[in-house]
């Protein structure tokens, strides 16, 4: 997230990209360190075994779905994608049709944040090829 917000925070249109949150708030079933991170972390708030609910939220974003989740599933697309895909596919729909109608002086905008969608989807289908 820390590349795309690097890429996308300082577009002029940067408050019009919907941003969406997933986050877990299960880690007593997930390895020692998430037990005890998570034990932790519970006096502060549900978390995922090394994130805080809080600390997953992104100012602006619109939180989803909390599920029973650690850390490990929430960022294994086996667990989530299902979750995501209709979002990333929704957003990709309307991305195009705004790239479409956008004029030629915006066309850095639009390609920046295709490339961005683009790597998302990239990662998030193969996660283990971008670590």
């Amino acid at each position: 997230m820390k590349y795309f917000r690097s890429k996308t925070d300082s577009l002029s249109n940067a408050t019009t990209i919907p941003f969406f949150t997933f986050a877990g708030d299960n880690w007593s079933d997930g390895s020692a360190s998430y037990i005890l991170v998570g034990l932790y972390l519970s006096t502060f708030d549900k978390n995922d075994g090394m994130v805080t609910f809080d600390n997953a939220k992104l100012p602006g974003g619109r939180v989803v779905k909390v599920g029973p989740w650690d850390h490990a599933k929430v960022r294994t697309s086996s667990y989530v994608f299902p979750l995501i895909q209709p979002y990333l596919q929704a957003n990709t729909l309307a991305l195009n049709q705004e790239t479409e109608a956008l004029p030629a002086a915006s066309s850095l905008t639009a390609s920046v944040l295709q490339s961005t969608y683009s790597e998302i989807d990239n990662f998030l289908l193969y996660p283990r090829r971008q670590i």
